[in-house]
């Protein structure tokens, strides 16, 4: 229980999409690392060698700050029996409010305890929605962080035009 509230149990795996995140780090930060000492191009070329390295670097520290967050995530969740964190939590509580305020919603209040086996399967349901939104959420930021520095790395010529 945390301030009242029963903690939702989760039982998906983080730990698989937190080790693909740090590989993709890993990934971009060789790439930048591989720029980095590249000389200049063209002044005409609209992307700078050093430019796709910095934007690599960024998106990797990103990544790793995403990795970070994933992983203890994932390790509270081990230490803590499948509980979210306080973080997690809070935002399950959020995200629950607003799927029961919609029209048509079934999930029962989550301050009740005395439920019945539907409502208690009906509000499990919705914490596996919940997590698995969240880490389809994270995937696709890091898909986009990704799409973004490859575009922008696509723009570097290696030579004049």
């Amino acid at each position: 229980m945390q301030n009242g509230w029963p903690i939702p149990v989760w039982d998906g795996n983080l730990t698989r999409v937190m080790k693909g995140a740090k590989i993709t780090a890993l990934a971009l930060a060789v790439v930048a690392a591989a720029f980095a000492p590249a000389t200049s191009v063209a002044a005409q070329t609209s992307v700078t060698r050093e430019a796709c390295a910095a934007k690599l670097r960024e998106t990797g520290a990103r990544f790793e700050e995403m990795s970070a967050l994933m992983t203890a995530e994932a390790d509270y969740a081990d230490a803590h029996g499948g509980e979210f964190t306080p973080e997690m939590t809070r935002d399950f509580i959020a995200w629950y409010a607003k799927k029961r305020g919609r029209p048509g919603s079934d999930l029962p209040a989550l301050h009740e305890t005395t439920l019945t086996p539907a409502q208690r399967a009906s509000k499990q349901a919705a914490a596996d929605r919940f997590a698995r939104q969240r880490m389809q959420d994270r995937q696709a930021t890091m898909a986009t962080l990704e799409r973004d520095a490859k575009q922008f790395c696509a723009r570097v010529k290696d030579g004049p035009n």
